[in-house]
């Protein structure tokens, strides 16, 4: 198992993530309502937003948390918890996933990720929540 320490870690997920063309303090977290599964070509056009009471995208923190080695030598690192929660129940959604967009200069808005939910989850009163948290991992390369 490969030990870095938290710099190189810092360094490396940076250097991955700008490779991408891709930095998450431009990205915002959106929930969606269809049976899609569009795969590693999705639009922003397959996923129907949720419109539930009060519902809106919500932007991905601009601040990580340190990063950390998994046990599996990758890297790790977490962005505090954005939750989604009705603020009444006259618009009831059944969420399937969310997707994380972005836009950067040169380029329209883009999805960068996006997964389905284990089972749907109902956000029908203030009493429902859904909790999403982006994490981001640094594959070690085999062979190292």
């Amino acid at each position: 198992m490969l030990i870095m320490g938290q710099e190189v870690l810092v360094r490396m997920m940076l250097e991955a993530l700008g490779a991408a063309g891709t930095n998450l303090e431009n990205c915002a977290v959106h929930l969606f309502t269809n049976d899609v599964d569009p795969g590693p070509a999705a639009l922003i056009a397959d996923f129907v937003e949720a419109d539930y009471d009060g519902y809106g995208s919500v932007l991905v923190p601009s601040t990580l948390g340190d990063p950390y080695d998994d046990g599996n030598g990758n890297a790790i690192q977490e962005a505090p918890a954005m939750i989604f929660q009705p603020t009444g129940s006259t618009t009831p959604n059944v969420i399937v996933g969310w997707w994380m967009d972005g836009t950067w200069a040169g380029t329209g808005a883009r999805v960068v990720a996006y997964t389905r939910l284990p089972a749907p989850v109902t956000l029908a009163t203030p009493l429902d929540a859904l909790v999403v948290q982006s994490r981001v991992a640094l594959n070690q390369p085999v062979g190292i």
